[in-house]
C-alpha cells in the first residue's frame, strides 16, 4: 500500500508549459528528470515544422537527454491529458487499476 501512496504523489508534472494558440497537432515533450512538460501546438499548415521539431526531440533523446517526445493529432489540452496521461506523469488510472485488482 505504501507504493500506491507514493505513486499518487506523481500525479502531475511539476511544471507544464504550453505555447499559446490552438493546434491540430501537438508536440509533447516530457523531461523526466525535471518533471517538466512542454506542449507546442501546430496548425495543419505547420505540420512540416511539427515533424521537424519532433525529429529534433528524438535526436536529443537518443543522445541521452532525459526526455520523451510524441507528436499527436488532438484537440484541446484536456483531451491530451486524457489520451496521454503518462506524459503528464498521471499515475491515477494505474493506481485505480491496481486497487481494483487487490480487492
Amino acid at each position: 500500500m505504501r507504493v500506491l501512496s507514493q505513486l499518487q504523489g506523481f500525479a502531475v508534472a511539476n511544471r507544464i508549459t504550453t505555447d499559446r494558440g490552438q493546434g491540430a497537432f501537438h508536440l509533447i515533450v516530457l523531461n523526466t528528470a525535471q518533471r517538466l512538460l512542454r506542449i507546442t501546438p501546430y496548425s495543419v499548415s505547420r505540420l512540416e515544422q511539427a515533424n521537424a521539431d519532433y525529429a529534433a526531440a528524438e535526436v536529443r533523446s537518443k543522445n541521452g537527454e532525459p526526455i520523451e517526445a510524441v507528436l499527436v493529432s488532438a484537440g484541446p489540452i484536456d483531451a491530451l491529458r486524457k489520451a496521454y496521461p503518462n506524459y503528464f506523469l498521471d499515475t491515477q488510472a494505474f493506481v485505480t487499476a491496481v486497487r481494483k485488482g487487490m480487492s
